[in-house]
């Protein structure tokens, strides 16, 4: 990274900062959050202004997302979320995490379980699963029914095929609340 906070040579490319803007188009994986978390905290120590955080992600890792939803949730200024393009599994979950959530009239939301993957002998692997899915039982699938205002176990039947979304559709289910 140089000085002036840009990014070259790396995965990372596609995500750029500028003013109080984060624009994340790339996976959700731990070093494309960890840059958006850390440029995340610097906007916050600045000014009490909102942080805008744009969106164009297939998703990525459930983990890295709640991290910066997390963030996102702790945070002393507004965070305003755009979807320009697709957000997608852990986009879709940042996406709906803002204070204030937006997407283009072309874009769209998917939502689906949580899948995950291991290698490892088959004792640590069932031992793995089933931390994972207390885990998401527990903690994500309870915020994400929140936010579609609905229980737990209607989320999770609500997005067990998967939830496909238009803009005009996540707006009527109040997961998003303006299109641009």
């Amino acid at each position: 990274m140089s000085d002036n906070n840009e990014m070259t040579g790396t995965v990372l490319d596609l995500l750029q900062v500028d003013s109080r803007q984060i624009f994340i188009c790339d996976d959700i994986e731990r070093q494309t959050v960890a840059y958006a978390l850390r440029r995340f905290t610097e906007l916050g120590a600045e000014s009490p202004d909102p942080i805008h955080i744009y969106l164009n992600s297939d998703g990525g890792c459930v983990d890295s997302a709640m991290a910066l939803i997390d963030m996102i949730e702790k945070s002393k200024c507004d965070v305003y979320t755009y979807v320009v393009g697709f957000a997608a599994s852990a986009a879709a979950w940042i996406a709906i995490a803002g204070d204030r959530r937006h997407i283009t009239k072309h874009s769209g939301l998917m939502f689906h379980a949580t899948s995950w993957g291991a290698e490892s002998s088959i004792r640590e692997v069932e031992q793995s699963r089933l931390d994972y899915w207390a885990k998401q039982d527990n903690a994500t699938n309870i915020w994400a029914a929140k936010k579609f205002h609905t229980s737990p176990t209607k989320y999770k039947a609500l997005i067990l095929n998967g939830l496909w979304l238009t803009a005009r559709e996540a707006v009527k289910m109040k997961v998003m609340d303006k299109i641009m």
